[in-house]
């Protein structure tokens, strides 16, 4: 007589990579909350002047597309590994300041958080699928390459065409 399970368990020791990968990406996200909650008063006004600011094209670029170019270059050059780092430190920084918009405007954070770093927030689970994806042992392909590109092109375009000048209308001193 043969047993027959409801429930089937994954074998962990096919996915170690993916379990080293999530423990770097919650261990950033711990970290950026925990220093950013330890962060002195002139952060917190920095984060108030940085919303009113001007918005720059090549910034706004940069926050959403270059964390994808340095992930891809890393498995195109055959070094997976590299994703961890990448991973901590994209977890870290969003934390980081994520945290700190929250804090900078009490109240409000819940609102300006999402507005300002919405690149990051929408290019956030792009960009762990394609770790996930990478870690598990996929190679190089131009056309996922191409396809996230253009989802993250597009994120980028949503945030510096609508969202942003949305940012600006609400925002009053």
């Amino acid at each position: 007589m043969s047993k027959h399970a409801i429930i089937h368990f994954p074998e962990f020791r096919h996915q170690g990579p993916a379990l080293v990968l999530a423990a770097f990406f919650f261990l950033g996200h711990f970290l950026g909350v925990l220093l950013s909650g330890s962060a002195s008063q002139h952060f917190f006004s920095a984060m108030r002047t940085a919303v009113s600011s001007r918005v720059s094209i090549i910034g706004l670029l940069s926050s959403v597309v270059l964390p994808f170019v340095f992930s891809a270059a890393a498995v195109y050059l055959g070094r997976p590994v590299l994703l961890f780092p990448i991973a901590f430190w994209k977890a870290f920084l969003f934390s980081y300041l994520g945290s700190g918009l929250c804090s900078a405007w009490g109240s409000a954070g819940w609102l300006m958080m999402p507005l300002v770093m919405f690149g990051s927030l929408c290019s956030m689970p792009v960009l762990y699928w394609y770790w996930m994806r990478s870690v598990a042992g996929h190679r190089f392909e131009i056309g996922v390459c191409c396809a996230i590109f253009g989802i993250l092109l597009a994120v980028w375009a949503v945030d510096y065409y609508l969202i942003v000048p949305f940012l600006a209308g609400i925002i009053t001193f």
